[in-house]
This record gives structure tokens, sequence and C-alpha cells, in this order.
């Protein structure tokens, strides 16, 4: 009699098989490599961009205080000033004055910063960021009349 010749090993189980589930392993570890990589790089550039906006939120934070401590030490008695790139609004009311000015954070932010003084003593009433964009309305209405051409 002749021997046939197997596709399978002395324990039974065949190669082919075997093969196909190795083969589809590296296939989903190669693709949640590849998927890793890409998430990685989304959060770098996430990452370098909160860097950043908050890197610009500080220095106008501290360049609002140098604004504030300048208009404090400026007081002659009667008026406050502000340095001349600042546009200062200055409101009295009695013994009180109100002052409002606005620091550059980016092109779309501003950090606005409203002020309640007597004399040279000064406390914060608003310190925050407001959006230096303009707002425009979309005017258009595109509505279907019906014709196909």
């Amino acid at each position: 009699m002749k021997e046939r010749s197997s596709k399978r090993n002395s324990s039974g189980v065949s190669i082919g098989g075997a093969t196909i589930v190795m083969i589809f392993s590296v296939l989903c570890l190669t693709i949640f490599a590849i998927l890793s990589l890409i998430t990685a790089g989304n959060d770098l550039t996430l990452s370098q961009k909160s860097a950043a906006a908050m890197s610009d939120y500080y220095e106008a934070d501290s360049r609002a205080v140098e604004i504030m401590d300048i208009i404090a030490a400026s007081y002659d008695g009667s008026e406050y000033h502000a340095p001349d790139d600042i546009e200062i609004d200055i409101i009295y009311d009695y013994s009180e004055a109100y002052l409002s000015y606005s620091v550059p954070v980016n092109e779309n932010l501003n950090l606005s910063v409203f002020i309640s003084a007597v004399g040279k003593d000064m406390s914060v009433i608003m310190w925050e960021l407001t959006d230096s964009g303009a707002w425009e309305a979309d005017e258009r209405i595109e509505v279907w009349d019906g014709n196909l051409f």
C-alpha cells in the first residue's frame, strides 16, 4: 500500500490554519501600531497648540498687570494716565473711578480688564478673555426653486 502524504503534522493540526492566524495577528498589530503613531502625532500637535495658547495668555496677563501698575503709579491726584500704546476708558463717579482696557492675546482674543480705583487703591472688577473678531451673519438663503437645471 502506498502512503498518502498529508498536510497535517504529527499532532493533527493543519499548518495552513496556523499561518493564517499568524498573518492575521501580525496585520492587526501593524494596524494598531499605525493608529498609535497617528494618535501620538495628533496629541503632540494639540499639546504644542495648547502650550502656545497658554504662553500667549500669560504674556497678555503679565502685560495687563504691568499696565495696572503703571496706571496706579502715574496717578497724580486728579487723573489716571496709561501707557501710550494702550487705550484706556475712564469713568469718574464721585470719589471713585472705573477704568477699562484690553490687551491683545492673539488675533482672536483680548484680555479685558475693568478696574475700580480710589486714588492708588485699585480693585479688579473684571479680568476675562473676550472675542476680538467681528461676527458676520450669513445672509445668504439658498432655497431650491424646483428646477433641476
